[in-house]
């Protein structure tokens, strides 16, 4: 039975297959269902991290139980956070090896809402490296502490004998991460945290961007972990508070993995990653060096290139001006003099604006009063002084010290802010924000102590120590060996390093406790954010209620005692809430935008006028005119559209010889159209306010409301050939709704002025509205022969929107125009102007007429003014009988 044997074996082969396929879609299932597979649960597991800046510590040899009893691990294969557009946001999973899993690779695809995508290029994937560390505090206690720190790339880079409790990195010569996350194993009944940072593109629209982060371990099943990423309707704000750091390297040619021989890729690494993480100007110096002008210009490009704009320094000193700290002596502070006239010379020739000085670390009491004569030379030469320091401070040398850095932690003081403020443009930064600085690895704390911890106390802001430092203390700038790797070559009790990220190389490798404090100062660019739209809507009458609620809630914010993530939860749901009850209401009472601004002369930018920076007024804030200047000085803004203004605030400079404020000045305005070469000119612009025996940093001048796109300020007058200002601010209201799309109406003009009116053929004729005769001389009528070029315009008597315009020729054959040119121009522009070619724009030209009425239209435009020029009618007289204007009515409202 051959046939039945064939289809028994048919019928295996068929079962067989079918079983195959059963357990192929078992395995697939598994992927599908997250955390729910079976299968999966013989392998691995996933959680999700509520909030990845945490003071509790997943350890790798933490139990699945201590796991899954933690309050900030959800078991989810759902990956979620919100951000706004060009921040850097975290999130955080971890993966639970039941089985030994190896070669675990992890990678997201691009995130994607309606056609947008945030790019996987966008997403950076860590691990977070669990290691030993010589302390859970800042000193050595003695013991060694398995600690999540690292933010690596390559898993391998550290090898952890969890037996021995020792670091092997593979060498410490050579070690550097690798740019791409790397395949890594986790060994049975260990977990695995992953650190998944976005960096929101700046141009994106809102929504939810939704992907994958898969998990494909070499000996397991898949999973996809949902990723989503809401972007909010917002952008925000710089931080109220400014963040600056201690920083030691030096700009070598060698390269070292301790903090203060530094080659130029480890240095360019070492700023940008400041630079992402909220620092924007780190402390300066050569300490260890004479003055190095080549090396110090080096490390001012490799600043820019960081993103960092060198506007202020704050300059650490080197060997002359620290030994020559705390002179007395006549000769001594003349020496002093030049030297500081030659740092700062040499880096306001590299775009430095205000330089400050170091004083004597931490001095106290008589050591401190010591150098005020120091610090007073310092001053005539045009220097500032900062330097860190601790109670009693103020009382000594309060009026000297422009920038003092506190012990916050060590001595807290809330009476602080309102001392230091008293002195006109000092500032007050922190150091030691808390009692572990930068060298402890508690992410949360770090985040606390240097967002809303540091906002609510009222500073300016923070210059910690340090980005990194060894220890013990005594490792000096003379060992090149010094790396930052070890944490057990001290001596129990002294400190351990202070690092806030890890030199390699060719780079950096990230902390945790590194992320947390970009959280902080996120947490301050929110606050920030809401606090500049309160400012915006607090004259709104409708919103007073709601903006007084939140102001209260902000005052009365405990930001110790609440979740740091709950607080910026609320303040997003305020601001969400404010901008959905302003969305139809301009700003109040706040300047209007400038799309552009324009200055005869400038050796600082014009757009400086317009950078928003009016709290601190210091030289050279602003504009300036080149020196000597050419004069008469002048500037203008640009507001991009004709809007109704009333006010003009000018905010004047605190130059260091006090020449800074204009005694003298006139606001004038000028109305859209108007060519470049007229607007460098006295020709459109119409007088507001003359300002005269001014002696006041911030004048604002009101006047009656008048349309106009362009502002100017002119004639400036100071004691000293250079013209300077920090910030113009112009009020008013922009046009709100639509032009009436109503049928078109003949509009009644006002006047007519002609090139020549002969006799009795008045330009006024054109607009005395007798169309039905068109025989002459109802009309205008230029000279016989005519001196020509011939043009003839009305007067609307203010601006219109405009889109037709009738001409009506005279009767008689020979004053048929076979061709002219209609123009349009707005109000303000002088009577000897419109005489020219310059104010007018072309809308229409006409070729090959032989009709008496001609109507033309042209795309709808603002004008008082309309002109019919270039008239060819083939003999020497030029002749119209009607020139009628057609336009639309508003119905929006200016607001």
């Amino acid at each position: 039975m051959p046939h039945l044997r064939k289809l028994l074996m048919k019928t295996t082969l068929l079962m067989v297959t079918w079983l195959v396929l059963i357990s192929w879609g078992n395995r697939e299932a598994v992927g599908e269902e997250g955390a729910s597979g079976k299968n999966k649960e013989e392998h691995y597991r996933v959680f999700v991290l509520k909030s990845p800046i945490t003071d509790e510590k997943l350890l790798a040899t933490d139990t699945l139980e201590k796991v899954e009893g933690s309050g900030n691990v959800e078991r989810s294969d759902r990956l979620s956070l919100v951000a706004c557009r060009g921040e850097y946001e975290p999130a955080s999973f971890v993966i639970y090896a039941q089985q030994g899993l190896s070669q675990v690779n992890v990678s997201a695809s691009d995130l994607k809402n309606k056609g947008t995508v945030i790019p996987a290029e966008a997403i950076d994937i860590r691990v977070v490296k669990c290691w030993y560390q010589g302390g859970p505090g800042l000193k050595y206690d003695g013991k060694k502490h398995l600690t999540p720190e690292l933010l690596l790339k390559n898993d391998s880079l550290i090898q952890v004998d969890y037996a021995s409790e020792a670091n092997h990195p593979i060498d410490y010569e050579t070690i550097t991460d690798t740019g791409e996350l790397q395949p890594f194993d986790i060994p049975a009944n260990r977990l695995k945290q992953i650190w998944v940072t976005v960096h929101v593109p700046e141009n994106i629209s809102p929504g939810d961007y939704e992907g994958t982060i898969d998990v494909l371990p070499s000996n397991g099943v898949s999973i996809q972990v949902n990723f989503i990423v809401k972007v909010l309707p917002f952008k925000l704000e710089k931080p109220r508070l400014e963040y600056s750091i201690y920083y030691h390297g030096q700009l070598t040619e060698q390269r070292t993995l301790g903090p203060f021989y530094k080659s130029a890729v480890q240095m360019l690494a070492d700023f940008k990653y400041m630079k992402t993480h909220g620092i924007d100007n780190p402390w300066i110096g050569s300490s260890s060096t004479n003055f190095q002008p080549v090396v110090l210009k080096q490390v001012l490009e490799l600043r820019r290139q960081a993103g960092m704009d060198n506007k202020t320094i704050l300059y650490g000193g080197d060997p002359e001006t620290i030994t020559l700290s705390f002179p007395t002596d006549p000769k001594g502070l003349q020496k002093l003099k030049g030297l500081v006239r030659e740092r700062i010379k040499f880096f306001k020739e590299n775009g430095v604006s205000e330089v400050y000085f170091y004083g004597a670390d931490e001095a106290t009491g008589e050591r401190l009063k010591a150098q005020r004569p120091a610090w007073e030379a310092i001053h005539e030469v045009g220097g500032k002084m900062f330097v860190a320091c601790s109670a009693g401070f103020s009382d000594i040398v309060g009026d000297l010290l422009d920038l003092p850095i506190y012990a916050f932690a060590s001595y807290p003081d809330p009476y602080l802010p309102t001392k230091v403020h008293s002195h006109p443009g000092h500032k007050l930064y922190c150091y030691n924000a808390w009692s572990g600085q930068l060298g402890v690895e508690v992410p949360y704390t770090v985040r606390s102590a240097y967002g809303f911890n540091l906002w609510k106390a009222g500073y300016d802001g923070v210059c910690e120590y340090a980005y990194q430092h060894p220890v013990p203390w005594g490792k000096s700038y003379g060992e090149k060996d010094i790396t930052l790797w070890d944490d057990f070559d001290t001596v129990p009790p002294g400190y351990r390093d202070f690092v806030m990220a890890y030199t390699t190389i060719d780079g950096v490798v990230p902390t945790i406790h590194g992320e947390g404090f970009r959280e902080g100062v996120d947490d301050v660019r929110y606050t920030t954010t809401l606090e500049k739209m309160l400012e915006r809507t607090r004259k709104i009458p409708s919103l007073n209620t709601f903006v007084q609620k939140t102001e209260r809630w902000l005052k009365n914010l405990d930001v110790k005692g609440e979740s740091l993530q709950d607080i910026r939860r609320e303040i997003v749901e305020r601001i969400m809430k404010l901008k959905t009850l302003a969305s139809n209401l301009p700003p109040v009472d706040s300047p209007l935008v400038a799309l552009n601004v324009v200055a005869n002369e400038e050796s600082t930018p014009a757009g400086q006028v317009v950078d928003g920076i009016t709290e601190s007024l210091e030289h050279p804030a602003g504009w300036r005119s080149g020196y000597p200047d050419k004069g008469p000085d002048w500037i203008y803004i640009d507001l991009g559209k004709n809007v109704l203004i009333d006010k003009v605030v000018v905010f004047h400079q605190e130059l260091p010889n006090g020449g800074g404020v204009a005694s003298a000045y006139t606001i004038s305005t000028s109305v859209d159209g108007i060519d470049p070469e007229d607007l460098a000119t006295d020709g459109p612009w119409t007088t507001q306010v003359a300002v005269t025996e001014n002696a006041d940093m911030v004048v604002g001048s009101a006047f009656k409301e008048t349309l106009a796109r362009y502002v100017r300020v002119s004639g400036l007058s100071y004691f000293y050939g250079q013209s300077t200002l920090a910030e113009i601010q112009v009020y008013g209201r922009e046009y709100i709704g639509k032009p009436a799309r109503v049928p078109r109406i003949a509009i009644v003009a006002q006047n007519a002025v002609a090139n020549e009116e002969p006799g009795a053929a008045k330009a006024v004729h054109v607009i005395d509205r007798i169309t039905e005769d068109l025989g002459s001389p109802y009309g205008w009528m230029s000279a016989y022969p005519s001196k020509g070029p011939d043009w003839i315009y009305v007067d609307l008597g203010k601006n219109r929107l405009i889109d037709k315009v009738t001409v009506y020729h005279q009767e008689d054959d020979w004053v048929i125009c076979g061709a002219y040119t209609v123009s349009t121009t707005v109000d303000g522009v002088s009577a000897e102007t419109l005489a020219t070619d310059k104010p007018w724009t072309t809308q229409v030209v006409v070729t090959g007429n032989s009709e008496m009425v001609v109507s033309s239209e042209f795309k709808e435009t603002l004008a008082r003014y309309v002109r019919v020029s270039g008239m060819d009618y083939g003999h020497g007289q030029s002749a119209l009988a009607e020139i009628e204007v057609y336009g639309v009515r508003y119905q929006g409202s200016f607001k």
